[in-house]
């Protein structure tokens, strides 16, 4: 979605497996304990998504990427 008059452009970022802090929230030590397997797999850096918004930011004036998924190629979806 853009705001032409406006020069604003809008991306959906959706991700899957990101290694970030967020699994420091949860409580359920079981939960906990799969969450950390599954990511130890399956996990990609927060970087490569700083790096894919970085990418949508640089487009041209005149390009915009409406929606972007990204997750780790080995994960199944």
């Amino acid at each position: 979605m853009a705001q032409a008059n406006n020069n604003v452009r809008v991306t959906i970022v959706s991700s899957g497996a990101i290694n970030t802090n967020l699994l420091d929230s949860v409580t359920n030590a079981e939960m906990k304990a799969g969450f950390e397997d599954f990511y130890a797999q399956y996990g990609i850096s927060a970087e490569r998504v700083a790096l894919t918004i970085k990418q949508a930011i640089d487009l041209p004036e005149d390009a915009a990427w409406n929606e972007v998924v990204i997750r780790p190629s080995n994960q199944v979806m």
